[in-house]
């Protein structure tokens, strides 16, 4: 299986579970790396987009 190492911002989104604008917002408040590849596209690691994921908070059981 061929794995990617780094993704465009419109593959980002593809991959989930982020949006466009999530992702551009993370990336400017520092809390997500990215890479300028030529003069336009921006790129993101797949290791950064999965360490993202895991850092978040656990989500909270509701009480019946």
């Amino acid at each position: 299986m061929n794995r990617r190492v780094a993704h465009t911002i419109p593959q980002a989104v593809e991959r989930g579970p982020f949006s466009r604008a999530t992702l551009y917002r993370l990336i400017k408040a520092g809390k997500l790396p990215a890479r300028k590849f030529g003069p336009k596209v921006v790129i993101v690691l797949e290791e950064d987009l999965q360490k993202l994921v895991q850092d978040l908070p656990p989500a909270r059981e509701h009480a019946a």
